[in-house]
């Protein structure tokens, strides 16, 4: 079997993979006979090795470290974590960092491996996973895999994808929509299955989802193009700046928010006219929460309410890579770290 990786933070875990796959097959043999109960302790045991909790005393807010980097979170009711190194998913409790349940994606679906970004919407959760996989008996040949999980059951199903991989995903009204190089897919919301593929000229990053548009971040052109939800093919676009990584994207409202290598920029939805610009030299990612954007920048995370811009915590290089926002509380991963911290309240 050859597998390769087309995500960055998923491509410095690859030699996990090998080693995940071997031990997801040795657990499946070893509780495949177990009742219901102990099968659901054996998890949340095995949930455990992969994910410590410290900082638990009364008044400090926890961190929690796992044995490889998170590669996608995802806020709601809990806290989502897609642990690429490892083959799991986990859902955290949104206020201690407490594991609820963990998914071994490739004990749900032997076709499944790794991991990657994850996005919310409803009852489901969503993750695209840019492993790309040759000549193996099971999963075959291709180059990712995007999954979907009923929140309620916790169980996985996924859909293969061939071509460019599934490197980003995005939920809203418009349905659900998966880039990745310079493949732009619709996703079917009920059944998972990819009912659109458009193929762009340039490399795509992020990507977000509004009432009757979708938005797509061309970073090495700084360029925020939308797209029809209807005909996948583009509208317009808007120049907003370059962004050295895949870029991040939030819909508020009539807006649409972009990071880039000097900060943040607002773009009106009905117009495609940049209407605001904040500095934040080194912002990589954003999201929402309440009346608040989170941003992670250079050298902390801040808050951003109206054009007020307000640090919230300081950080080192390498401390702050994604954030989420899950039951009001604010998440904040490391890369470096192999952490999750919690950042407020």
């Amino acid at each position: 079997m050859v597998v390769s990786d087309a995500s960055t933070r998923a491509r410095k875990c690859l030699h996990i993979h090998k080693r995940a796959v071997n031990i997801v097959h040795r657990i499946r043999s070893d509780t495949s006979s177990m009742p219901a109960e102990r099968s659901r302790v054996a998890g949340l045991v095995a949930a455990a090795a992969l994910a410590t909790v410290v900082g638990t005393a009364a008044g400090s807010a926890p961190t929690v470290r796992f044995k490889s980097p998170p590669t996608g979170l995802a806020g709601g009711a809990s806290l989502w974590v897609s642990l690429a190194g490892d083959g799991a998913l986990l859902r955290l409790d949104a206020h201690s960092g407490r594991v609820l349940k963990r998914i071994d994606v490739h004990r749900a679906d032997p076709r499944a491996l790794g991991g990657g970004p994850l996005a919310t919407g409803g009852k489901r959760l969503w993750i695209a996973a840019p492993i790309h996989v040759d000549d193996d008996p099971v999963v075959g040949n291709a180059s990712g895999w995007i999954g979907r999980v009923d929140v309620r059951q916790g169980k996985l199903r996924i859909t293969q994808v061939h071509g460019d991989p599934p490197a980003q995903i995005a939920v809203g009204p418009a349905g659900v929509w998966v880039t990745g190089d310079r493949t732009i897919r619709r996703v079917d919301a009920r059944t998972g299955v990819v009912v659109g593929v458009r193929r762009l000229s340039a490399y795509l990053g992020a990507v977000a989802v509004g009432s009757n548009s979708v938005w797509v971040d061309e970073p090495n052109l700084g360029r925020l193009i939308e797209i029809d939800p209807r005909t996948s093919s583009v509208r317009g676009s808007a120049t907003i700046g370059r962004s050295a990584g895949k870029g991040s994207l939030a819909v508020v409202g009539g807006v649409v928010w972009a990071v880039t290598d000097t900060g943040l920029v607002s773009v009106d939805q009905a117009s495609r006219r940049v209407t605001d610009r904040l500095r934040l030299p080194g912002a990589s990612a954003i999201t929402v929460g309440g009346a608040r954007l989170w941003v992670v920048g250079r050298d902390g995370v801040y808050s951003i309410r109206g054009h007020t811009v307000t640090k919230q915590v300081a950080l080192a290089r390498g401390e702050g890579e994604l954030i989420a926002v899950a039951g009001g509380t604010v998440w904040l991963s490391g890369g470096a770290t192999n952490s999750l911290r919690r950042i407020r309240p």
